[in-house]
């Protein structure tokens, strides 16, 4: 079984298997990536066998440093995540923010500016020694 860890509630994963969300009381759980369900999308980064990856619903692509991220603050609230690859846009949306998650860091990787999803895959993709130690941590538990 392979968990995604939700960003926003500890106890809440996605289970890649079964395709749905499940809850999981237990704090040793071991994860292998992190997701937000957005628009009724999966958008997750996660690792398996030493590699990153990022999905959109029910696309997948490897993160190399052919992959950057675009990250836009429109309002206080507002953001704009722009995912490409080799120059080429593949996925865009522009999102709400949750404000009242600042500060809260449910995991190793995460600095404290990433209560934001978008901002946290945005520095997860375009930061090499952050993918690094994300797909080393991340590799081990898939």
């Amino acid at each position: 079984m392979s968990l995604f860890q939700n960003l926003d509630e500890f106890i809440r994963c996605f289970d890649t298997e079964k395709k749905e969300e499940v809850i999981i009381h237990d704090k040793s759980k071991k994860t292998n990536g992190c997701y937000k369900i957005h628009e009724n999308k999966l958008i997750a980064v996660f690792a398996k066998n030493n590699k990153m990856y990022f999905q959109y619903g029910e696309s997948i692509i490897e993160i190399n440093d052919d992959c950057n991220v675009l990250h836009k603050e429109l309002t206080k609230e507002q953001r704009e995540f722009r995912f490409y690859k080799k120059g080429e846009l593949l996925f865009s949306n522009k999102y709400i923010v949750d404000l009242s998650l600042y500060g809260i860091q449910p995991f190793d990787y995460i600095e404290e500016e990433d209560f934001d999803w978008g901002l946290l895959m945005s520095n997860l993709i375009n930061d090499k020694e952050r993918r690094e130690v994300f797909t080393e941590v991340n590799s081990a538990n898939g």
